[in-house]
């Protein structure tokens, strides 16, 4: 076995010296933004060590040993975010993800990246190994029990002992770089940034060329200093706009895009095109395709299943089968992200799922509440239908908990009716508007009533008390006075919430 060792360690030896490193890739914006996008999200989402118990019930397992390593820190030097993000870079763009972990199943077991750069998968004597040789600022030379192992500065672990995040491979050991396997559709867009600079810095790129009659300017010092006074007098963004002026037969000629120019910004587009169909993403900004969803939970989900998700089942199974020992896993243990936070949508579509799930029995209030970071109520834990609940003869019995609810979404609803009759006040046409606004608030009214278990008729007669309210004050004021009218009119208005509420059926 040392002597397979001792081979890998000269192999090893090649094997760096011949490697690119996919840096130079990052250069590219595209890349920039792709890669940064997926190992962002990556970092930003919670991986948990959860378990299963007999009865079901799922809980975290906070008193795991590897619980706050994936959570907060990994090992002594980073996060838990950096950590993720690093190897999930890793693997995106060289294939691989790599690290090693120390003292596992420990309180003090840590988990350090190994650099993909100088680390390798192979199979020997029928199992997998990596091979590594860290430099003097890695951290793994500190650990003498793992120099022991050793070999010319080379070390080497066995699978079981290393979380592999790995890309697409043909033999199923070591995953495909990216980059170099696109390194002809990289090499394009490159060479083409490299020339753009370089044409920049020492090739000539005016828009505009002024042509002097022979003679005009027999010396050179004459024709820089013209030139310096008329870029002076237009180019700077104040002169934006202003006319200029050419004596003694004197010619401007603009200069206009070539097809050299043209062609370049076309396959800049191509190119941002296929940086996302490397990484798997719908399109890039500024590729001039647009992609329409439902909304934006619809654009999350489209983007988990073809960009994401491939990373975060990679990352869960190789925390199962790594970091989990066999014990662990026949106790119900596993590893979970959490992708509420990538799933989050706006305000009006999270109250209304939250609302759906309370009222179909899937969350309590306090789960809800939890989702939103608001802290829990007493008595928010039980399971029921806000708006109605068992009672007798098949009627719903009073709840003192739904009508709490239902007074609560009442009083919103006649604040924001207050605050549009307030804004309404500012218009010339202030009696047209109450017909035109009540039209539209009625329904909204009725939708809310009938979520809450309580006649729509209610919503009929209270619109029609606001309407004749608000006419009312409109005719005893006066253009000055009107909107302070207005103000005193719906100050009282949540009170209001009382006579709709008697309207609930009981």
């Amino acid at each position: 076995m040392a002597g397979g060792f001792q081979f890998l360690a000269g192999w090893m030896e090649k094997l760096m010296s011949g490697r690119v490193s996919p840096k130079e890739a990052m250069q590219l914006p595209p890349m920039w933004y792709g890669v940064n996008k997926i190992t962002g999200h990556c970092a930003r989402l919670p991986l948990f060590i959860k378990r299963e118990g007999r009865d079901g019930m799922r809980e975290k397992a906070t008193k795991h040993w590897a619980y706050d390593r994936l959570l907060l820190s990994p090992n002594q030097n980073q996060s838990a975010d950096i950590f993720k993000q690093q190897v999930t870079g890793h693997a995106v763009l060289w294939g691989n993800g790599r690290a090693v972990v120390i003292n596992k199943g420990q309180q003090d077991a840590e988990l350090l990246p190994l650099m993909p750069d100088r680390t390798s998968s192979v199979m020997m004597n029928g199992r997998k190994w990596h091979v590594t040789k860290p430099e003097k600022e890695d951290r793994l030379p500190l650990f003498k029990s793992i120099e022991k192992e050793g070999y010319d500065g080379v070390l080497v672990f066995p699978d079981d002992e290393v979380l592999h995040v790995q890309g697409f491979g043909f033999d199923g050991v070591e995953g495909l770089s990216m980059v170099g396997q696109m390194r002809r559709a990289l090499g394009i867009p490159i060479s083409q940034e490299e020339h753009a600079f370089n044409q920049t810095q020492k090739g000539f790129a005016a828009k505009l060329m002024v042509e002097a009659p022979p003679g005009m300017f027999n010396k050179e010092s004459d024709a820089k200093e013209w030139i310096k006074q008329f870029n002076d007098s237009h180019s700077s963004a104040d002169n934006a706009g202003k006319a200029g002026l050419l004596r003694n037969g004197m010619k401007a000629t603009v200069l206009s895009m070539s097809n050299d120019d043209a062609q370049f910004l076309e396959q800049r587009k191509f190119s941002r095109q296929d940086v996302a169909l490397m990484l798997g993403l719908d399109g890039m900004p500024g590729d001039g395709d647009s992609h329409s969803y439902n909304s934006k939970e619809m654009e999350a989900l489209n983007y988990l299943d073809t960009g994401l998700a491939p990373w975060i089942c990679k990352w869960e199974m190789q925390v199962d089968l790594k970091i989990l020992s066999m014990a662990d896993r026949m106790n119900g243990y596993y590893s979970m992200f959490d992708l509420h936070e990538l799933l989050r949508t706006d305000s009006k579509t999270q109250a209304e799922i939250h609302a759906i799930h309370i009222a179909n029995r899937i969350k309590n209030p306090n789960q809800a509440r939890y989702d939103l970071g608001l802290n829990p109520y007493k008595g928010g834990d039980t399971y029921e239908n806000p708006s109605i609940s068992p009672g007798v003869a098949g009627k719903p019995k009073e709840d003192t908990k739904s009508t709490e609810i239902a007074e609560n979404v009442l009083r919103n609803m006649l604040r924001r009716e207050a605050r549009n009759a307030i804004n309404g006040a500012n218009r010339v046409d202030f009696c047209n508007w109450i017909d035109a606004n009540y039209a539209k608030w009625e329904q909204k009214l009725v939708d809310c009533l009938s979520d809450l278990g309580i006649e729509s008729a209610a919503a009929k007669i209270h619109c029609d008390e606001s309407r004749e309210m608000l006419l009312d004050v409109a005719g005893k004021s006066t253009e000055t006075t009107l909107k302070t009218n207005v103000e005193a009119c719906v100050s009282t208005w949540e009170d209001r919430v009382d006579a709709i509420l008697g309207a609930k059926t009981c």
